[in-house]
């Protein structure tokens, strides 16, 4: 009788115990943004949305939207500049999402005198009305100024001290003189041009009876200075013992700039003439 009595208290205390433990199988409550399974919902990696049992795992604040995936994202993001200036010292910067946006610290623009290339500022030359000379970076202007002549102002000039030499290469002689035949028989003159350079007088040798002649004879070596104030030319009809025929009157050549550029030209009278070169030293 003892051993049912004991048994019977010990059956009430467990009864009592398990009325406060309803144990897994219980009714638990879960908050709706916690990430626990009950029956079959889940919020694992899930920041707002469903919970896929009718409850939610939470919501986004104001600016932002829930994806299907449950993440909030900004509703209207801006787009962050991914710079690519680098090195770059100019131009728009060719980053990502960096339209509108420049490299280098004057808005994209180079210094006056300086043009962006491949993001860099380069020296523009100056050569505006210029043919020589320095271009502003380092260079010269095109095409320069050849042997003889120098540069002033950015144009080329003849050089006064430069040293040249004439020389004298063809010749033509009218068919009639002033006084009709040039040989008292017709005959053909027989041309030569003679030049006084500082003081000097030097003739060609004389071409037989011909209407027309090459000599290629080139004069003694001079300044350009020396040809710019004039040297005195003859062309004669050369006669052997007896006073020479002026085929073109003495003439007082003074050589210009542009006579020097062209290398040379041809004096003439009427329909007799003779031609030169001039070459720099």
């Amino acid at each position: 009788m003892a051993k049912r009595a004991v048994g019977l208290v010990l059956y009430v205390l467990l009864a009592g115990c398990s009325g406060s433990d309803p144990g897994p199988g219980g009714n638990v409550e879960f908050d709706a943004g916690s990430s626990g399974d009950v029956g079959g919902s889940s919020c694992a990696g899930r920041m707002c949305g469903t919970n896929g049992a009718g409850g939610s795992c939470g919501s986004c604040g104001a600016g932002f939207t829930c994806t299907a995936a449950g993440q909030c994202v900004e509703t209207n993001p801006v787009a962050t500049c991914r710079s690519e200036c680098g090195a770059r010292q100019c131009g728009a910067d060719p980053g990502l999402n960096c339209s509108g946006r420049f490299c280098g610290t004057n808005g994209g623009a180079c210094p006056t005198g300086t043009a962006c290339m491949l993001g860099q500022c380069v020296c523009t030359p100056n050569c505006n009305g210029r043919t020589c000379g320095p271009d502003g970076c380092g260079g010269t202007c095109a095409p320069g100024c050849g042997r003889g002549f120098q540069c002033g102002g950015g144009t080329c000039d003849i050089d006064p001290s430069s040293r040249w030499v004439l020389t004298v290469t063809t010749g033509t002689v009218a068919t009639q003189g002033a006084a009709g035949a040039w040989d008292p028989f017709g005959g053909a003159p027989d041309p030569q041009v003679c030049i006084t350079i500082s003081g000097r007088s030097t003739c060609t040798p004389y071409a037989n009876d011909t209407f027309s002649t090459s000599w290629n004879f080139a004069f003694p070596e001079t300044t350009a200075g020396v040809l710019q104030a004039g040297v005195m030319t003859s062309y004669v009809d050369y006669d052997s013992g007896t006073a020479n025929d002026r085929i073109c009157g003495d003439y007082t050549l003074a050589i210009n700039r542009a006579t020097f550029a062209a290398g040379g030209t041809t004096v003439g009278c009427g329909s007799s003439g003779w031609t030169f070169t001039l070459r720099a030293q």
